[in-house]
């Protein structure tokens, strides 16, 4: 669930991340490709926009569990 402490941008497309690591229910987004921009931080946790598929956002992920190309 968002919470309007997040702080939401723009994604910066040439920053792209991998995820390592799709536990707590966002096992279901490893059919996409793992190539992910981030369009918002809070406490430590990211929430995430698909590069090739844009429709495609993770609402929240903990950002130790990804990796910058």
């Amino acid at each position: 669930m968002m919470n309007s402490e997040w702080t939401y941008f723009t994604p910066n497309e040439n920053e792209i991340h991998n995820i390592f690591n799709f536990d707590d229910g966002n096992h279901i987004y490893e059919v996409y490709p793992n190539e992910w921009l981030i369009n918002g931080e809070w406490k430590g946790k990211v929430s995430l926009i698909n590069l090739k598929y844009k429709s495609i956002k993770i609402n929240s992920i903990s950002k130790w569990k990804m990796i910058k190309l």
